[in-house]
């Protein structure tokens, strides 16, 4: 009998055929772990560290402890009525789990689990807990309600500042649904269980989860090969598996008539719309045709005097702006100019200075027009300027990027179409032939560099880290020429 783990559940919401793959594939075909989760792994580590040196509470650590003694010591602790433990093992037939932390609540028990990254996702008015984090808490509370230990159908996600969000698993899982935590981690657990057994037959599918995953390279293999429909950008694993009865690979659906499956508004397929369906057709026969990437509807984008290229980076385990980037192209002088302005320390003090230094240089250049890549770097300063409102107010802040800045991911996923699996600008700039100096550019690298200037103080790491970002602004200076070179014929 297969055993669930907190881990297996936290995999199957990432990717199910993770699950499959663990299981029912030699470990050797996995490919080397992403260097950005081993930095995660780490910051895991220091997170746990920083809460229970500053608990100002005793508890029980059992974190050191052999697993069979662990979960020996943990069932004694709980049987005696110790009122925190930490880093315990509970288990109950094909169900284990590693809680963070047991609270003594009444006569039971509640679960905790720490984590650096933000325990709840939504907007700001309709926050609601992370799946992926309810699933194992649920675990939790599913093996102490077994054990008879269980405070009630609760748990919470503790942060390294203490704050902690609490998740209730008999409360609707978000404002659209009626669907409970609870339902959510029963179902998780039956697929699991499938998946583990051989009895659900498991599939890859492209996704974002593919980037941090060891099977990645050997899924992606599979895919070409079958021609997978989630091959076809924003084709995800639901509406492939909604239409792949009826249209299996890219080229049936690069084949079809759209308009068979096609009703008034709604098609043949749970979850895809008319115009959803025509557009992914679009993509399948462009695909398969390996077109030239074009226009679907007409865009304005004239030529201005001057235009600034800005491309942030940021360590999301520290919560730490490390660099702004900036690529200036001035068409009067002709000339393009790069200018980087660092937070080289992961301090308070550091991150203020640059985004102050950010916010002067975006000042000195009121006429200039912004280019983006996706909503981040607004996001990223909304939330700096939270953290150090002296440096510039909300209302200067929206003033300052108002009327100026145009997104160029919105303009790609609105107004045109590309032969290409996915519409990341890296994609997109290869594509057109842009090379990347790094022989591995990604923002994990640069986050993972990051990590390795700030334990070793080589500064070798920090210059990849400018020249990495100094060319993600110059892809979407290609980008952007392509795009006012497209025709709409």
């Amino acid at each position: 009998m297969a055993v669930i783990t907190d881990s297996v559940l936290f995999s199957f919401m990432q990717c199910p055929h993770r699950v499959w793959m663990d299981e029912h594939v030699n470990p050797a075909e996995r490919g080397p772990v992403s260097p950005l989760l081993e930095v995660l792994w780490e910051h895991q580590v220091k997170a746990e560290k920083v809460i229970t040196e500053g608990l100002g509470e005793p508890f029980l650590d059992l974190s050191r402890l052999p697993p069979e003694q662990q979960e020996q010591e943990t069932l004694a602790a709980m049987g005696r009525g110790e009122t925190l433990i930490y880093g315990g093992r509970i288990g109950c037939g094909d169900l284990v789990g590693r809680p963070d932390f047991l609270r003594l609540q009444g006569a039971g028990y509640v679960v905790g689990n720490v984590k650096f990254g933000a325990g709840e996702e939504g907007s700001q008015d309709r926050r609601k807990p992370k799946p992926s984090y309810a699933v194992q808490l649920g675990l939790y509370v599913d093996i102490l309600e077994k054990l008879g230990h269980s405070a009630g159908r609760e748990g919470f996600i503790l942060y390294p500042n203490g704050a902690e969000v609490r998740y209730d698993f008999d409360a609707p899982r978000s404002p659209n649904t009626n669907e409970t935590l609870w339902q959510l981690y029963e179902q998780t657990l039956e697929s699991c269980r499938r998946i583990l057994a051989g009895e659900r037959e498991s599939l890859p599918a492209l996704c974002a989860a593919c980037k941090l995953c060891q099977w990645r390279t050997s899924c992606r293999e599979v895919l070409q090969t079958v021609d997978d429909l989630t091959l076809i950008p924003a084709l995800g694993r639901k509406k492939r598996d909604a239409m792949q009865d009826q249209i299996p690979t890219v080229r049936n659906l690069a084949n079809i008539d759209p308009e068979s499956f096609i009703k008034s508004t709604k098609t043949a397929f749970a979850g895809i719309g008319a115009a959803c369906l025509r557009k992914f057709q679009e993509r399948a026969k462009l695909l398969k045709a390996k077109g030239q990437p074009y226009l679907t509807r007409p865009v304005s984008l004239p030529p201005f005097q001057t235009e600034i290229f800005f491309d942030i980076e940021a360590d999301p385990f520290r919560r730490h702006v490390y660099l702004h980037g900036f690529l200036i192209r001035d068409r009067g002088a002709g000339t393009t100019t790069y200018i980087p302005i660092s937070a080289e320390q992961p301090t308070a003090e550091a991150e203020r200075r640059a985004f102050g230094e950010a916010i002067a240089l975006l000042r000195a250049w009121p006429k200039a027009m912004v280019f983006i890549y996706s909503s981040y770097e607004r996001a990223t300063y909304r939330g700096l300027q939270e953290r150090y409102p002296d440096v510039i107010s909300y209302e200067d802040l929206d003033k300052l990027f108002a009327g100026r800045t145009i997104d160029l991911l919105r303009i790609v996923k609105s107004s045109t179409e590309w032969p290409t699996n996915d519409h990341s600008i890296k994609t997109l700039a290869q594509y057109l032939g842009f090379e990347w100096r790094d022989d591995f550019p990604s923002g994990a690298g640069s986050i993972d560099w990051y990590d390795d200037f700030v334990r070793t103080d080589d500064r070798s790491h920090l210059q990849r880290i400018l020249e990495y970002n100094e060319d993600d602004c110059q892809a979407m200076v290609v980008l952007l020429d392509a795009l006012r070179s497209m025709s709409t014929d």
